[in-house]
């Protein structure tokens, strides 16, 4: 196989997708978030199990959760 064969089949690959922190406004792979809850029957996907703890302190603060 030629290296324009492998570019090309790396070039098919699916893009990952990429969520916001509701909290804090970081993108995240969702397949790597450290926290998740179901709101809506959507999940919301965190950074850090720190901006989960202030999402349950106040869910409705974050108005646009989920965030994607």
């Amino acid at each position: 196989m030629h290296d324009s064969d492998w570019d090309n089949m790396r070039s098919l690959q699916p893009k990952p997708v990429e969520v916001r922190d509701p909290v804090c406004g970081v993108r995240i792979d969702p397949r790597h978030s450290a926290a998740t809850r179901t709101i809506r029957g959507e999940s919301v996907f965190f950074c850090s199990t720190l901006c989960l703890e202030k999402f349950d302190i106040n869910p409705g603060h974050y108005e646009h959760a989920p965030a994607r």
